[in-house]
């Protein structure tokens, strides 16, 4: 049986993320890393789009930039530069009612942008060369973890190809269904939506010169992300999942009427860029974070919706959180895979993520429903946010990842 120090389970943004932030404190206390993915890294690293985008904020950015990836991202990262919110009772949507320049004010920020939007093939592209290049990385892929077995001292993995690693610590990073918080016998708090997200690239006739766009409709947000070269954005269509299967189902011309419906005149005429993909929307969060000899990271331990973008973001801090823990905890001798360790980790993390998702489940809520009080009162909110400059930089530095006691890569510092 081979004997390892931390085997990371998921080779996504997240997992790909934990192994170059913790390869460098792994070769310092001269630990063993492995991570493991169900595709081959050189396969999830061909261009392969599945409509998605990603909203990096300004503390991913610093991550990213620390574990020395960001050179190579740049230039296919779109900065944000002004956000726009309408409020829409029908499908087209009305006049903004919150404008606000995307900068980071903060003093880690320094006045750059607050986020930047990535296509998700791009991304995952840098981070998988980047693991192939990272020498103490070591990697099993294609390669897939059927079972994990608790022992005091460590936990053993099951491999489909037959092979038995035995872990000090296993990071769970398998994705928001993750089949082995399951088998670990974890809960978790589950709210469906009642919505699927239709997901695409477009292009429009004007340049959308780092504008996002979002109108929130009765059936769920309509948000217009800007991509890089001026001309495309990447779409995050709310539908309920009758009336998304519907518009997929539509021939060529029917869908892009539908969308030109939706997508408003601010970018001139539309079109699609490529296909159109559908992900049913459900919010999960793990009771524990932790547990003997594992812990949780990205949608394994939180999958949130995307009203906020703040997905992958929460996933990237506690990637910083939990390979700072990690790194003390080696320096001063200390069992990496003991829960009275692992538990700082939790406690770092988990109230902020819960505080995030019950947020999203709230504000969709009250986006989403066409009820007139309701509309009047969201409508009454963001007009006097749009009137108090000092509340929307605060609401700017918290998008962007500035706030509170931050882990060093979050600051752009390496550990």
């Amino acid at each position: 049986m081979n004997k390892t120090d931390i085997l990371i389970t998921g080779g996504g943004p997240v997992g790909m993320a934990a192994a170059l932030a913790l390869a460098e404190p792994a070769r310092r206390h001269g630990l063993r890393l492995v991570l493991v993915n169900a595709q081959g890294l050189d396969e999830i690293g061909k261009p392969q789009s599945d409509g998605r985008a990603y909203n990096l904020s300004a503390s991913s950015r610093r991550m990213l930039q620390a574990l020395g990836v960001w050179d190579d991202l740049e230039d296919h990262a779109q900065p944000i530069t002004r956000i726009i919110v309408t409020d829409a009772p029908g499908a087209a949507p009305r006049p903004a009612l919150l404008e606000f320049d995307n900068l980071d004010d903060s003093d880690v920020g320094g006045s750059e942008p607050a986020s930047y939007i990535v296509e998700a093939e791009q991304l995952i592209q840098t981070l998988s060369a980047a693991v192939q290049n990272t020498r103490n990385i070591e990697t099993r892929a294609p390669a897939v973890v059927e079972n994990l077995r608790q022992g005091p001292a460590f936990m053993e993995a099951d491999l489909a190809s037959g092979e038995h690693l035995r872990a000090r610590l296993v990071i769970v990073a398998d994705g928001r269904a993750s089949p082995l918080r399951e088998s670990l016998g974890v809960e978790t708090l589950s709210w469906p939506h009642g919505q699927s997200a239709i997901v695409m690239a477009v292009r429009h006739e004007k340049d959308h010169e780092g504008r996002a766009f979002e109108h929130f409709r009765s059936p769920g947000p309509f948000a217009v992300l800007p991509l890089k070269g001026g001309f495309r954005s990447s779409l995050v269509w709310n539908e309920s999942p009758q009336e998304a299967a519907r518009i997929l189902a539509l021939d060529e011309g029917e869908f892009a009427r539908e969308l030109r419906q939706r997508f408003g005149e601010e970018l001139g005429e539309v079109k699609p860029d490529g296909k159109a993909f559908s992900y049913p929307l459900t919010s999960v969060l793990a009771q524990d974070y932790v547990g003997p000899r594992f812990a949780l990271v990205g949608d394994a331990a939180h999958g949130i919706h995307p009203i906020a973008g703040q997905g992958v973001n929460l996933g990237y801090r506690g990637v910083a959180a939990l390979a700072q823990v990690l790194d003390e905890a080696a320096g001063l001798g200390l069992d990496i895979g003991a829960v009275d360790v692992l538990e700082d980790y939790q406690r770092r993390r988990r109230f902020d993520a819960l505080t995030l998702v019950a947020g999203c489940v709230i504000l969709n809520g009250m986006f989403a429903s066409d009820n007139a009080l309701l509309r009047l009162i969201r409508d009454t909110g963001l007009e006097v946010v749009n009137h108090l400059p000092p509340l929307k930089r605060l609401f700017v530095r918290e998008a962007a990842g500035s706030t509170g006691d931050l882990p060093r890569l979050l600051r752009g510092k390496s550990i």
